[in-house]
């Protein structure tokens, strides 16, 4: 489905991607593509190996993805029962302590608010 048009999606796959979006069940994918429970599974090894890479040093380590892989990891992460849309640019914060993970912001753009003018 990579590069297809979302008619071309329709046209081929019917309502593929109203079935994806849905939730219903993380186990399913599209035609060669991984399902959200893959997705989060190789999304969480990324962050996990990071974390091993940077554990010793302190401070903050800043991540940027697309919103979908974003969503499902937070989604995943925080045992939610939907999926959150994420605006562009916005900032989701996650802690890490003592090997717990503490979700602190999901999809916030209020920095935002304050640059717009009016």
């Amino acid at each position: 489905m990579e590069s297809l048009l979302q008619t071309e999606i329709l046209a081929q796959y019917g309502n593929i991607l109203e079935t994806l979006f849905s939730l219903n069940d993380l186990n399913m994918s599209a035609p060669e593509g991984e399902s959200y429970l893959q997705l989060f599974s190789r999304t969480s090894s990324a962050i996990d190996e990071i974390i091993h890479n940077h554990k010793n040093e302190g401070g903050n380590v800043l991540v940027f993805s697309h919103g979908v892989t974003i969503g499902n990891y937070l989604m995943q992460l925080a045992k939610m029962s939907s999926y959150l849309h994420h605006d562009n640019c916005s900032v989701s914060v996650i802690k890490y302590w003592n090997d717990e993970f503490y979700v602190d912001r999901i999809a916030d753009t209020s920095f935002r608010d304050k640059y717009y003018l009016k």
